[in-house]
């Protein structure tokens, strides 16, 4: 009963900090100004074209994203033409309200108001999430959709337990995590994982009861993402049900030489030479690598030539796999992200790019993904002491972590980043102390601080590199 009214008391003076984060956002759309794409920006406005112009959707070369971010752009395309791209900004700075109100939402249940409080002063001023509202990548659109997704499957779950019925709630989270899919596919196998936790949430009480809150949960997403996954197997003959990404990123992470697209147009031959132990142990590949990619008239038999190509290679050389992933891990885990990158590009303009306010931005950035990145393991081995939350956290952070072994980088952080402000907030207010009698947990917190430390380290020459190219673009 504390638990519910706790929520019923949320004091509505937070919807002000939500809405003083909206503002920060547009004051930095405004000042950001017109932005040229850039990389799969220029795709996805492409295909947003395509789609309103005549309505074709081609997906890609070598990837086939889900239609939802080109559909999108194609809707305000058609409402706004000329205004299209700032009308689509304009409107990710809305929906990042929805970010921002979910992650107090979460923030409230799971530790306290106090932690609300903290985690939603990090979210208004978080520059690399005020970034992505100003660009044109879907991952803001995704947060909007999958954040109250998993809030709604959350309480469901919270509530189930105390007896009150909400099948309503669960329905809801599948028909979002469905759209959510549409959007990004990143999630699709964690679909699998909810169903399994929804399984061992009721293994006290029925295992019927469960499936059936399973079934529930599935044909909910199922309903979504069937129409789009007919077409695919229409065009291409072979089942895909939301994206056909798997092959070219197998490709990217694991047969090609080693690149990462958080700090581009480096040349990774002079930043290492082959004595250099991070080239010797995380870089350097046997031989036989990089193998040819695999083209095929078919997206889905190239994709899954691709995979094949790197499984045998993964198979023939699993040593070099293994300490390969390494690398990519610290990528995941280094305190970067686009906004720093945009800079570094030259991509910004006026205030934004002028030395003492781009510099002051920069480290700032930089302090506050360390920051969350730091402080989020402890939150969660420390503070949170929720057990729906830590199941659920939990494996998503694990998802997240393996889905980034895979190609590694800053953007692929952003699926779980809200929870890493979360959790950070949990434990700087003090959540779950005291810790006394928790050696274990404390260590493990001390060893994943070590740890985080080398993986920096690992990542040092490239972030020296680009900042360089930072400060004197």
């Amino acid at each position: 009963m504390e638990d519910s009214t706790r929520v019923r008391s949320f004091p509505l003076v937070y919807l002000g900090l939500v809405a003083a984060g909206v503002l920060i956002r547009l004051l930095f759309l405004l000042l950001a100004g017109e932005l040229e794409p850039y990389a799969d920006e220029n795709f996805y406005l492409y295909h947003g074209l395509c789609m309103e112009r005549f309505s074709l959707y081609q997906g890609g070369v070598a990837y086939l994203w889900p239609p939802g971010y080109p559909f999108f752009l194609a809707v305000f395309l058609r409402l706004f033409q000329g205004e299209a791209v700032f009308a689509a900004k304009l409107c990710q700075v809305l929906l990042a309200g929805v970010v921002g109100w979910t992650l107090l939402l979460f923030a409230n249940r799971l530790f306290s108001r106090r932690a609300a409080f903290v985690a939603g002063v990090v979210w208004a001023v978080y520059l690399p999430f005020i970034g992505f509202t100003h660009y044109l990548w879907p991952e803001m659109l995704c947060l909007a959709v999958s954040l109250p997704a998993f809030y709604l499957l959350f309480t469901w779950w919270m509530d189930s337990e105390r007896g009150v019925p909400g099948n309503g709630r669960l329905l809801a989270a599948g028909l979002l995590f469905g759209v959510a899919l549409l959007i990004k596919e990143v999630l699709l196998y964690f679909s699998l994982v909810i169903a399994v936790l929804i399984l061992w949430r009721h293994r006290r009480f029925s295992w019927r009861g469960g499936l059936s809150h399973v079934a529930l949960f599935l044909l909910s997403v199922i309903v979504v993402v069937l129409p789009w996954s007919l077409r695919n197997y229409e065009v291409y003959g072979r089942v895909a049900p939301v994206g056909i990404t798997l092959g070219a990123n197998c490709y990217q992470g694991v047969v090609r030489p080693y690149a990462c697209f958080d700090y581009p147009r480096i040349d990774y031959t002079e930043l290492w030479d082959e004595e250099s132990w991070v080239y010797r142990r995380f870089i350097v590949q046997p031989p036989g690598w990089p193998a040819e990619r695999v083209h095929a008239p078919n997206m889905c038999d190239e994709s899954t030539a691709n995979v094949k190509l790197a499984m045998g290679l993964t198979m023939e050389h699993p040593w070099w796999f293994a300490r390969s992933r390494i690398k990519r891990l610290a990528n995941w885990l280094a305190p970067w992200s686009f906004f720093v990158r945009h800079h570094g590009l030259g991509r910004y303009h006026g205030l934004l790019n002028e030395a003492p306010v781009r510099d002051v931005l920069v480290v700032l950035c930089l302090l506050q993904t360390a920051a969350i990145i730091a402080l989020s393991v402890p939150g969660f081995l420390l503070s949170l002491r929720q057990p729906m939350g830590r199941a659920l956290l939990g494996w998503l952070l694990l998802y997240g972590l393996a889905t980034a072994l895979l190609v590694g980088m800053s953007r692929h952080r952003m699926v779980v980043e809200p929870f890493l402000i979360v959790l950070s907030a949990g434990f700087v207010t003090g959540a779950g102390r005291p810790w006394r009698g928790r050696r274990l947990a404390v260590g493990v917190v001390a060893a994943y601080w070590i740890v985080l430390v080398l993986l920096w380290s690992i990542n040092q020459p490239e972030m020296s590199t680009f900042l360089d190219r930072v400060w004197h673009s």
